[in-house]
């Protein structure tokens, strides 16, 4: 059986991998899994990108639970199962005008949605970023 520790380092490592994917959706939303500390405690923000361009944020602590399916519950809290058969979500490459905007995020996320979200808009805004997307390389 697993201890708490290593359990804990599991998750911090499953979440670490996700962050370096961008996901899209079906409905043509853009998603991405940021971790960070806050006063030593784990917690992931899930930031998602509409068609539009509209940003959303969803923070979330990360508890420690007292199984040995941890890893599995974060992977089924935000993908859903059919992922695996690749019918939902599919990982894509990030796109130039995409990188830019989450590499200003980093450091910057807090616990408070509404100041990732004011956090986002002032980013795209200040940086006249047009986020909406099509599946093509840009030049």
């Amino acid at each position: 059986m697993k201890t708490v520790e290593q359990k804990q380092l599991e998750v911090k490592n499953y979440l670490t991998k996700t962050q370096l994917h961008l996901f899209k959706t079906k409905k043509d939303e853009l998603f991405k899994i940021i971790p960070f500390e806050v006063d030593g405690e784990l917690h992931v923000c899930k930031i998602k990108i509409t068609k539009d361009g509209e940003v959303s944020s969803k923070v979330r602590k990360v508890f420690t639970y007292e199984y040995d399916v941890i890893k599995a519950t974060w992977k089924e809290r935000y993908f859903p199962s059919s992922i695996y058969e690749k019918e939902d979500v599919i990982a894509i490459k990030h796109f130039k005008t995409i990188k830019n905007f989450f590499s200003q995020l980093e450091g910057k996320l807090t616990l408070i949605d509404s100041k990732n979200i004011e956090l986002m808009e002032k980013i795209i805004k200040d940086e006249n970023l047009i986020l909406n997307f099509v599946d093509k390389k840009e030049n």
